[in-house]
């Protein structure tokens, strides 16, 4: 994780940095970024770069955590009083989370990260365990009565697959192998079919 030095640098510095890890990521491979290709564009001297992070791994991880926590924002901040519940939400969310990563590039680089991830020393587990908190934390957020039939770990893996079923068709209209219509219908039409599916399992 970032160091003290870092943390106390200004917001516009911090940024500058990131955005240059960022850049530089999404240019090339991980196992081909070096530290000196960051700080050149970062244009910091090298030596500051070890009085911020311990290495290329600590600054991933900790802009992995940055877009994930803009990310968690970002869905928080749609959730209404009184909360909706976990299908309302999962069927207003295709076209908020489409526009919000079209409109920057985090999609592009958590699609990248976790396509290499393998290449980093963070460990397999740390990725999960980062994206299950994510996922209890919003779930915590919202009206779950009607999943409330199913155990946590139940209501967990059905959240990760609500998630990885928008994200893929997301996708789809990225590499422009669908329209935003056809994804948006294709999306609608598994969350309803695993919406009937959970409620049939209620009264079993």
């Amino acid at each position: 994780m970032p160091s003290e030095t870092f943390k106390k640098l200004s917001t516009a510095k911090q940024r500058r940095v990131l955005e240059a890890a960022k850049e530089v990521f999404l240019e090339k491979p991980y196992e081909k970024i070096t530290i000196t290709g960051i700080v050149r564009r970062a244009k910091i001297p090298r030596g500051s770069f070890y009085q911020y992070f311990e290495g290329l791994d600590d600054l991933y991880r900790h802009l992995f955590d940055t877009l994930l926590e803009d990310y968690e924002r970002h869905v928080l901040a749609s959730i209404d009083t009184p909360p909706p519940g976990v299908f309302a939400f999962f069927k207003d969310s295709f076209e908020r989370d489409y526009r919000h990563m079209r409109d920057s590039d985090h999609f592009a680089f958590m699609q990248k990260f976790f396509k290499e991830r393998s290449a980093f020393s963070l460990g397999h587990d740390y990725f999960h365990q980062r994206r299950d908190s994510f996922h209890r934390k919003i779930l915590t957020a919202l009206d779950t009565c009607v999943i409330a039939h199913h155990d946590e770990d139940s209501r967990l893996k059905l959240f990760r697959l609500l998630t990885h079923i928008k994200m893929k068709l997301i996708n789809k209209i990225v590499r422009e192998d669908a329209t935003y219509e056809e994804a948006r219908r294709d999306y609608l039409f598994y969350v309803g079919i695993i919406e009937k599916g959970s409620r049939a399992t209620e009264h079993e």
